[in-house]
């Protein structure tokens, strides 16, 4: 293994698991109002073509952390679609 298929590794796993605070915030407050669905849509196609371009060149790091990436942020469009009705109080 080459130093830079470590550096690619970590990068691969901060880049992993980054999007999951978020999700685990959504899932227990159940609020996503200040999140932005375009963005979210616009991170989720760029992983989906970095997870082409992984397969392509047939690179294992590139395709295992773009594919949890990808599960990540559909998790986290999912959750935005079943709380977003619910994510502004009628109190504010």
């Amino acid at each position: 293994m080459e130093a830079w298929d470590l550096v690619g590794i970590a990068a691969g796993s901060l880049t992993m698991f980054g999007f999951y605070p978020q999700i685990i915030k959504m899932y227990r407050t159940k609020l996503v109002g200040d999140l932005s669905l375009p963005m979210l849509l616009q991170y989720t196609t760029g992983i989906f073509l970095w997870l082409l371009y992984g397969i392509y060149l047939n690179n294992t790091i590139l395709i295992v952390s773009n594919a949890v990436s990808l599960a990540s942020f559909l998790c986290g469009i999912a959750l935005y679609l079943k709380y977003n009705n619910k994510s502004r109080p009628a109190d504010r």
